[in-house]
């Protein structure tokens, strides 16, 4: 839970000041007496303000699922959601480009055959690294409501 929230909170662009409120729907008998057990190391460790429980989410709540709970992060008081959608539509585009430069050193026969393999391996792996990440940005984008 904690890795998640921290992930969000990166993924977001969200200041590591900005306390935050998490949001817990459909949790569990289980999971509710975990959350109140371990409160003071979460809250401290992903930097959150408090933890409550809602039977809907907010708009503007960045949703991640955790077991059988789904946690809400409301974002669109603490970051400004036109701008975080153009950074992350900038960062995806740049990557594209890198991806596309990628695959034509890729695809480019002499350079395969003349280069080292491990700068080839590189290649592959910064291309992977590149479409992971943008994954993950188009994630962000339709988690704001893009």
């Amino acid at each position: 839970l904690i890795s998640e929230i921290r992930s969000v909170r990166q993924d977001m662009n969200i200041p590591a000041s900005a306390k935050l409120n998490l949001l817990v729907k459909g949790a569990s008998d289980q999971t509710q007496a975990w959350l109140t057990a371990n409160e003071v190391v979460i809250k401290r460790m992903a930097r959150l303000e408090t933890i409550d429980t809602v039977d809907e989410m907010p708009h503007g709540a960045i949703q991640s699922v955790v077991g059988e709970a789904t946690y809400g992060l409301p974002v669109a008081d603490i970051i400004d959601l036109d701008k975080e959608r153009a950074r992350l539509n900038k960062e995806i585009d740049k990557l594209q480009k890198d991806i596309k430069q990628i695959e034509g050193k890729l695809g480019n026969e002499k350079f395969v055959a003349n280069a080292p393999q491990e700068i080839v391996e590189e290649q592959k792996t910064r291309k992977t690294d590149a479409e992971t990440t943008i994954e993950k940005l188009h994630s962000a984008l339709k988690q704001i409501g893009a």
